[in-house]
């Protein structure tokens, strides 16, 4: 319960705030507003009543209003994330709470303070080291540098200290501090860099320290900072200048999206990458959908707070919050991405995550690792526990060594080994195992070779004798991992008791045991459309005719990381009873391509699996339009359209009449490269009706190009004016075409509003 509460108590505030008010007209939710309803201590609770409550004026509200409910909530996450005051506000009521920061609110578990044996001493070390900094912050000599900025963002002053080494030399390390901290609040690291021999750049990020910003980037700008600063650094250090660039956590942002940058220069040698984030965008959506599971699993009023949240609609609250970086930054979640910019760097690279990471999940770092296209990259995965995020640092000897080891190698130009890379990618790869398909103790075992491997390879001095002596280590490591993934033929793959991972079943197939779990590690081939086929029994005992068990059957994608394991699920399955006889279940899920676990689950002791199917579904089947000179696809279409692969997602109907938040999906043949337009016609009495529109490549691919606002054109409930919009253009690329075809979303926001017909056409 207090876990819950703790994750789970800024949403609902939330809530309260933006249901607590008229939505008749928009309203304004300030974030002193959400400061002094945190600032009470009966917040920190809910009961059953208190829940009951707000549901119950959630309930209330027309559903028309819940678009502009969602804006307003998208305003507060925005000022949560993005503009630091209002974090600071925010953290120091939560401190009031006992809630912690704002950060901990999305990583329950992460304030882990008994770190596993392995750490304890290099822990301590590290721990006796931080206390002498403040002393020598306030005693080394620094210098008070600034930059002006003048872009997009507005205009300012950029600061850093700048500490140089007593013995000259050409070596420079900028380091990076993270989330709400500061070029001083740094001085750690800045110390652990200045006794390995460096001079040191401590900068403060926009919107930190001294250093001006409206809003914080999560480091968008840092290629045009971080390149002036390393430029700064060359006319101070002279022609032979050399900087490894260091970030940890949002400064790890920073820095990996710097590394891609063309106007970097040249003198930049390298980058350490701790904890970062691979794309705004894919971890917003992941602490979203981790915040709504959270709500969701509510010891109290969960069929309630579904309720909400389906209204409220998450992806699209996202879809806000993605609009309002936009406006206010000129820049989307989408475009703040270390992994595409690492695409784009050849610079030798470092990455270090820790596996209790809840804030910043490990998978984070191995898409930048395996993104950048440096030969020269080293990956380090720390198991066990240690502090959650950004924590590595707690393995504070081999920490110093591993950036010892890195900085010396990309200041001295030398040409790394093939043996030597050949051993550190398949120390990487080694790392980057799915965690779900092994059970404890062979992870315990498997983790111990790693950890030890690790320690050695981050030693100066290596021989080639040592490195064949260490992928030896590791080749005998992997043969701890003897299970392989089930391949899916032509013909699909059937899942029995033979081929599941026994080690992760909680009970035996063909059991009638209730949250009876079978788990299958397969290799999906591609990302498609899957056809489901279980047969089962159902029924124990004396059942009326016509039972059926409700929720009884549920199919989940399970990911991982270390000592914990979440569950997306992607179909659940109500099934009648059986009366001892085996019947069949068909249905069909969409997954993604490659290894993946599967996961089968009982939710009741009525029923047991006897067999289970997974086939490639045959290939979704497409309104056969060709874009002409016009192309117009009218309302008596639409059920028509919806047994021949036009389909609605995320749940909605496919209804046109007096309909928000619907989505429908229009596919178009023999499309060629080219800009096109789209028009609709529309009947509505509302304000605020908008079509959003979506090239769609498959339902978890879709870029968006842009919404048409469907105006006011008739008054007091009724549709029967009807009029032309205007035209939104947009172009389809050949990546946007699949087989000649492409699928265009259509999402209708904000208010309802009645289409009759839709047309699109070529315009060039």
């Amino acid at each position: 319960m207090k876990k819950w509460v703790k994750l789970s108590t800024l949403s609902l505030v939330a809530l309260g705030l933006l249901v607590g008010v008229n939505h008749q007209q928009p309203t304004t939710v300030q974030a002193s507003d959400t400061q002094s309803v945190l600032a009470q201590p009966a917040t920190s609770t809910f009961t059953d009543q208190d829940v009951s409550a707000l549901v119950g004026n959630v309930q209330k509200i027309d559903p028309e209003q819940f678009p502009i409910i969602r804006r307003q909530l998208a305003n507060v996450i925005y000022s949560f994330l993005f503009e630091r005051q209002t974090v600071q506000q925010l953290t120091a009521s939560l401190n009031q709470l006992g809630l912690g920061s704002l950060s901990s609110l999305f990583a329950s578990g992460d304030t882990q303070k008994n770190v596993s044996p392995q750490y304890v001493k290099p822990n301590a070390a590290l721990e006796a080291f931080v206390k002498t900094v403040p002393a020598w912050f306030n005693n080394v000599q620094k210098e008070d540098w600034y930059m002006p900025f003048d872009d997009a963002s507005g205009s300012g002053k950029l600061h850093a200290y700048y500490i140089a080494n007593p013995v000259k030399t050409n070596k420079t390390v900028i380091a990076v501090h993270g989330y709400d901290n500061s070029g001083e609040g740094f001085a750690y690291m800045a110390k652990m860099f200045y006794e390995m021999g460096y001079n040191v750049l401590l900068p403060d990020q926009r919107d930190h320290g001294l250093s001006d910003g409206k809003e914080v980037d999560f480091g968008y700008r840092a290629p045009e900072d971080l390149s002036n600063w390393a430029k700064r650094v060359d006319q101070t250090v002279g022609t032979d200048s050399q900087i490894t660039l260091y970030g940890l956590s949002m400064g790890a942002g920073s820095v990996t999206q710097a590394a891609g940058a063309s106007q970097l220069p040249s003198s930049v040698k390298g980058v350490i990458d701790d904890c970062s984030y691979s794309s705004m965008s894919d971890l917003l959506s992941d602490k979203v959908n981790q915040l709504v599971a959270s709500v969701e699993s509510a010891p109290i009023g969960q069929d309630a707070i579904k309720q909400v949240v389906n209204l409220l609609n998450p992806t699209a609250l996202l879809h806000d919050v993605d609009l309002q970086l936009q406006a206010k930054q000129q820049v989307t979640l989408a475009e703040i991405s270390p992994q595409a910019q690492l695409a784009k760097s050849k610079l030798p690279l470092l990455v270090i995550h820790t596996l209790d990471d809840q804030l910043i999940p490990y998978e984070e770092s191995v898409a930048n690792y395996n993104a950048s296209d440096a030969i020269n990259k080293q990956f380090w995965l720390l198991d066990g526990k240690l502090d959650g995020h950004a924590s590595a640092s707690r393995d504070f000897f081999d920490y110093q060594n591993k950036l010892k080891q890195f900085t010396t190698e990309v200041f001295s130009g030398q040409s790394i080994d093939t043996n030597v890379q050949t051993f550190r990618d398949q120390l990487a790869q080694a790392q980057m195992i799915n965690r779900s398909l092994y059970d404890d103790q062979t992870l315990t075992q498997y983790d111990a070779l790693l950890f030890d491997l690790n320690s050695k390879a981050a030693q100066a001095n290596l021989s080639d004798a040592d490195y064949q002596a260490m992928q030896t280590e590791l080749a005998s490591a992997k043969q701890l991992l003897k299970v392989n993934p089930l391949t899916m033929g032509t013909d699909g793959i059937a899942l029995t008791s033979a081929n599941r991972l026994n080690q992760n079943t909680v009970s035996g197939f063909d059991t009638s045991n209730k949250n009876t779990a079978t788990n299958y590690w397969v290799n999906v081939p591609m990302g498609n459309y899957y056809d489901v086929t279980i047969d089962y029994t159902a029924g124990n005992g004396i059942v009326l005719p016509g039972t059926t068990y409700t929720d009884a059957l549920q199919l989940n994608q399970l990911r991982t990381s270390y000592g914990s394991v979440t569950g997306q699920t992607l179909k659940t399955f109500g099934v009648p009873a059986t009366f001892g006889k085996t019947l069949t279940i068909h249905d069909r899920v969409y997954l993604k391509g490659g290894p993946q676990v599967l996961q089968f689950k009982q939710l009741t002791d009525q029923v047991r699996l006897k067999g289970l199917k997974l086939q490639m579904a045959s290939a979704p089947r497409h309104l056969s339009h060709q874009i002409g000179q016009v192309t117009v696809i009218n309302a008596d279409q639409f059920d028509q359209a919806s047994d021949n692969g036009y389909y609605a997602i995320e749940n909605h109907t496919i209804s046109y009449t007096n309909r928000a938040n619907g989505q429908y999906l229009y596919g178009f043949d023999q499309v060629q490269p080219g800009t096109y337009q789209v028009q609709l016609n529309y009947a509505t009495p509302n304000w605020f009706a908008n079509a959003q529109f979506d090239l769609v490549k498959n339902p978890t691919t879709m870029t968006n190009i842009g919404q048409i606002s469907l105006d006011k054109n008739n008054i007091l409930a009724q549709y029967s004016n009807v009029t032309l919009s205007k035209a939104l253009r947009f172009t389809v690329t050949q990546n946007d075409i699949d087989g000649g075809r492409i699928a265009l979303r259509m999402t209708l926001t904000g208010t309802a509003a009645n289409v009759q017909s839709l047309a699109i056409s070529r315009v060039s």
